[in-house]
């Protein structure tokens, strides 16, 4: 499904052109063009035709479904709903209940373990390195670096 972009339409411009920063604006344009493909909806107006409670319905399927079906984590979802809220707000729909729709994200929870270095991997490093990289090694374990496991 193409997304039609309607730089002329008042809707688009009050979502567009109140995002300052340029990677913000792309990722929120994102968010929302991926929120239309789950509604099945071309333009940005179509959005905004519900009533509000229809649009809080909607809203709540789309965390349901980026959650359940996708699997996304909860934090994932935060910057889909980040995006929809920017768009609502921005277009003046007041009468959507915030609290309730955030309810559904659900639980956050780390994906990656954090641990620090154990003294034996410290030590492992630090025999096999030379003296720059001994110094590097220290000066990041001293300061609190951490194994990102992927």
């Amino acid at each position: 499904m193409a997304l039609q972009q309607q730089p002329s339409s008042e809707i688009y411009r009050n979502f567009v052109l109140s995002i300052r920063a340029d990677k913000t604006r792309r990722d929120y344009i994102k968010a929302l063009s991926y929120f239309m493909q789950y509604l099945q909806v071309n333009t940005y107006d179509e959005l905004i035709k519900p009533d509000p409670k229809k649009i809080q319905a909607n809203i709540i399927d789309f965390i349901i479904f980026l959650k359940d079906t996708r699997r996304l984590a909860p934090c994932s979802s935060v910057a889909y709903l980040a995006a929809i809220r920017h768009f609502y707000d921005m277009n003046e729909i007041d009468n959507l209940k915030w609290k309730k729709i955030n309810r559904f994200k659900g639980e956050s929870y780390p994906v990656v373990e954090d641990r620090p270095y154990t003294r034996e991997e410290i030590k492992k490093l630090l025999d096999v390195t030379d003296l720059r990289n001994r110094a590097i090694i220290l000066l990041m374990c001293s300061s609190g670096v951490r194994i990102p496991f992927l």
